[in-house]
């Protein structure tokens, strides 16, 4: 844990260790790319030259589901 004096802090603390934008948007083309593949009955695909498989699908369904956790989290935080 980390000891944080001020709400300001902590803020800053959760940027620091949130996914960036970038990548998690990233995870999401991966993700509807996937879509697209299996309604084409295919295997592997392409989206912003990273292959698209069910290893990368892994992946990107970790990524997505942390961010949902972290801004699950931040909302509950506001309240």
């Amino acid at each position: 844990g980390v000891y944080v004096r001020s709400e300001s802090e902590a803020a800053g603390f959760r940027q620091l260790f949130a996914t960036p934008r970038a990548r998690v948007e990233q995870a999401r083309a991966v993700l509807d790319e996937w879509e697209r593949v299996r309604t084409v009955e295919a295997w592997v695909g392409a989206v912003n030259n990273e292959l698209v498989d069910r290893r990368s699908v892994r992946r990107a369904r970790r990524i997505v589901a942390q961010d949902a956790e972290y801004q699950s989290e931040d909302r509950a935080r506001r309240r």
